[in-house]
């Protein structure tokens, strides 16, 4: 991101931090405000928040803006912490509903809260490149190909993933009119090593392919047909919208932000954690039914267009700002 920043002549400024209470980090951070006469500090996790708390007890004048990104329960301390914290923080934002339901229940007052989507740019998602996926994976045209980007640990929802993977693949070796499926599988992880070891010791992983880490996201969407999302736990959901914004229609489960994404739309099917026939109900809709793939596939783009276009992300957040200097 440093890079990026500086090519627009973005001046940025790296301050180390060794813990959350880092009283050295604090004092450069209250340092750098004074000097660039800077209004706002906006923070997404929780070390870079608590040192700019820290920074502002110590007499930066700033305004603190934090955003959550994350939908994990939060232990009883860091509970506790966020409590405290909040006096010194001026604005929450929550990437999604469920996000914000769990600010609240931390003790966060509703009133501090904004809920913001996350967004893309569709002109880049939606805009084409040279194929070379298939190819390089040896994937063949003709192939249908169900893909999942994400980093291999447990509320990703991969184990969920592989049941029902063997699952299907048992039921369409028993269809007379059964398609070549491949599940291209992308991201690396703690657990990537576990399930490759399981795809190298079960035939019926065959036609799983896992890439590891890749840096052309866009690519792989765009030679693959449905994107799948099982996962445990989802604030959000980036890559779904990345998918949408492709073209592709999504199976998710019903979680989190993710759950928000799909209901009410008509890009894709939500299915509940855990609950292996339905995912393969639902992937065989897609596969075998055109009618259905072809209808979902008109609002995927459309869906991006109307709830989560990079634009009206930044807009809103740039509004936030704007209130918080009282302009």
């Amino acid at each position: 991101m440093i890079a990026e920043l500086e090519k627009i002549n973005i001046k940025t400024f790296k301050i180390p931090m060794r813990s959350c209470f880092d009283i050295r980090a604090a004092f450069l951070l209250k340092k750098i405000c004074e000097k660039y006469s800077v209004d706002i500090v906006h923070t997404h996790f929780l070390r870079e928040n608590c040192i700019s708390i820290l920074s502002k007890i110590l007499g930066n004048k700033i305004k603190i803006i934090n955003t959550r990104h994350m939908l994990t329960e939060n232990s009883t301390l860091v509970g506790f912490i966020n409590r405290i914290s909040s006096v010194y923080v001026n604005r929450f934002i929550a990437v999604s509903n469920a996000v914000k339901e769990q600010l609240v229940r931390e003790g966060i007052s509703s009133s501090k809260i904004s809920m913001i989507y996350n967004g893309v740019n569709l002109k880049y998602w939606n805009g084409k490149c040279e194929p070379y996926i298939r190819k390089e994976l040896k994937i063949d045209g003709n192939d249908f190909v169900v893909t999942n980007i994400a980093r291999f640990t447990e509320e990703k929802g991969h184990s969920f993933l592989f049941d029902s993977i063997k699952t299907f693949n048992k039921k369409n070796e028993e269809r007379r009119d059964r398609r070549n499926i491949k599940f291209l599988l992308a991201g690396d992880g703690d657990l990537l090593e576990h399930f490759k070891n399981i795809t190298l010791k079960e035939d019926t992983y065959s036609n799983v392919i896992l890439t590891g880490y890749r840096k052309d996201i866009k690519s792989i969407l765009d030679e693959s047909d449905l994107y799948v999302s099982p996962s445990k736990s989802e604030a959000f959901g980036i890559s779904i919208i990345e998918a949408l914004a492709c073209g592709k229609p999504v199976i998710a489960t019903d979680t989190g932000g993710q759950a928000e994404i799909l209901k009410g739309n008509k890009c894709g099917v939500l299915v509940n954690y855990g609950d292996i026939d339905s995912f393969c109900n639902a992937m065989m809709k897609f596969i075998y039914d055109y009618s259905f793939y072809n209808t979902c596939k008109l609002y995927t783009v459309k869906t991006v267009e109307e709830h989560f276009s990079d634009m009206d992300s930044s807009l809103n957040t740039y509004k936030i700002y704007e209130k918080c200097i009282g302009k």
